[in-house]
């Protein structure tokens, strides 16, 4: 094994690429992330960790409310595109079709592969930025990209991104069940 320059390799994990609804005074907001992770399964949470400075984390402490919507390929050039401009600078509220779920709080993406209705749970800092957790209040998803009433990642065709190399890869197939391929290693 070679050893790698942790400050220069350490964010070669390809991580989800989402956008992040907010509404607050009447604007819709949406803006690209990828440092979003589930955190809990009962009840749901997801986390998402953004700079303090951005236009969408002071509407999330002001309303306590967000939305996390995994696009999906289709979806890619208006992605990045709400992640290269600032919401205090441009009007990003008609890039992406929007509907309102359940508690009409936040607005999401009609069209997404699977959209996440987020009520502010907790903030935590870290070196100064927050990581907002989410519960999930609701979830929503195209009947496009649904097997069985379960997501279809094959269907949705969702994509992540690579800060090595700052590009966008596509998941192109499952490869294995998880918690059965290492099954014959078992002693």
């Amino acid at each position: 094994m070679e050893t790698l320059n942790i400050r220069k390799q350490f964010a070669n994990f390809p991580m989800p690429t989402v956008v992040v609804g907010t509404e607050e005074m009447g604007q819709i907001n949406w803006m690209t992330v990828a440092w979003c992770m589930q955190l809990e399964y009962n009840p749901p949470m997801i986390g998402i960790v953004l700079s303090k400075n951005h236009h969408t984390s002071k509407a999330i402490r002001n309303t306590g409310w967000f939305s996390v919507n995994l696009p999906t390929i289709r979806q890619m050039e208006s992605t990045d595109y709400v992640g290269m401009v600032s919401g205090k600078e441009k009007d990003k509220s008609k890039v992406f079709p929007s509907f309102y779920g359940d508690k009409k709080k936040v607005p999401m993406i009609e069209g997404c592969g699977i959209a996440f209705e987020c009520a502010l749970s907790e903030t935590i800092e870290i070196n100064g930025d927050p990581l907002f957790i989410g519960r999930v209040e609701g979830m929503y998803s195209d009947p496009e990209y649904l097997t069985d009433g379960k997501p279809d990642f094959a269907k949705i065709h969702p994509f992540v991104f690579c800060m090595a190399d700052g590009s966008y890869w596509s998941l192109e197939k499952r490869v294995a069940k998880a918690w059965k391929v290492g099954e014959s290693l078992r002693t």
